[in-house]
């Protein structure tokens, strides 16, 4: 029986607080994305291969901010629950298409 489901251990509070970081980081990263986006789009200077993947979701209709957000969270955060290899190059790979659909907006400006 986890005794951390009864009574919250040091480590386990640091773990819960580790988790709300990211999850935080990543919507911060989605939702500055999104507005860049937007922006862009409004002053119509987004270009076709910029932003693929987000663009890609923002045109589905069935899917809005939260779902586009949960999404991303999923992918960013999928790595960490595999294997030590495996999650070791899916969070770097994840890191490195999230710092370059960030830099692609600095990169045209």
């Amino acid at each position: 029986m986890p005794i951390y489901k009864y009574l919250p251990t040091p480590k386990w509070k640091r773990l819960v607080k580790a988790e709300d970081l990211f999850s935080v980081t990543v919507a911060n990263w989605v939702s500055e994305t999104l507005e860049k986006i937007n922006t862009l789009v409004e002053k119509e200077t987004l270009a076709e291969d910029d932003y693929g993947f987000m663009t890609y979701l923002l045109a589905q209709p069935q899917l809005d901010r939260k779902d586009i957000t949960t999404l991303s969270l999923s992918l960013f955060s999928d790595g960490l629950s595999t294997p030590i290899q495996k999650s070791r190059r899916r969070f770097i790979k994840k890191c490195a298409m999230l710092y370059q659909i960030m830099d692609q907006s600095q990169q045209r400006c």
